[in-house]
């Protein structure tokens, strides 16, 4: 999971654990728009990964799969650290998002199996749900 702001939009992505040349479980990629905390209904998204040794696989989602959230099943072809960004076309102009960097793994047997727990007691609140009511985010500060 990967959440991050840039100047215009808030990006909260699911994805699973890769493996070399198997294409993955879908992303689940939620973006809200920063000025009205609504989620992204137009545009397309590119998700461009770059792996070691010059791979490369670029997944162009011409519209969201559903409202706010795009889907992406990609194909990664080497095992090592990948670096995910993605390109949002949308009210005319482009918005950059820098994701960060993932892992491919060699195979399913080669798989981190160490799940963390959720702490007790957590409030889960789904990104569809926020965007059904009035809501911000913001980071912590003290004041």
């Amino acid at each position: 999971m990967v959440t991050l702001w840039t100047d215009s939009l808030e990006l909260f992505v699911e994805y699973p654990p890769h493996v070399r040349g198997v294409p993955s479980e879908p992303w689940a990629i939620h973006l809200t728009w920063l000025d009205n905390w609504k989620p992204v209904q137009e545009g397309s998204l590119t998700l461009l990964l770059r792996g070691p040794g010059g791979a490369r696989e670029e997944v162009v989602l011409n519209a969201p799969s559903r409202l706010g959230v795009f889907t992406a099943t990609p194909t990664l072809s080497a095992t090592g650290t990948w670096r995910a960004d993605m390109t949002l076309a949308a009210r005319g102009r482009e918005y950059a998002i820098p994701v960060g960097q993932l892992q491919v793994f060699e195979s399913e047997e080669s798989l981190p199996h160490d799940v963390e727990e959720p702490p007790q007691n957590l409030i889960a609140l789904l990104k569809e749900q926020q965007w059904s009511m009035p809501f911000q985010v913001a980071v912590t500060e003290q004041r």
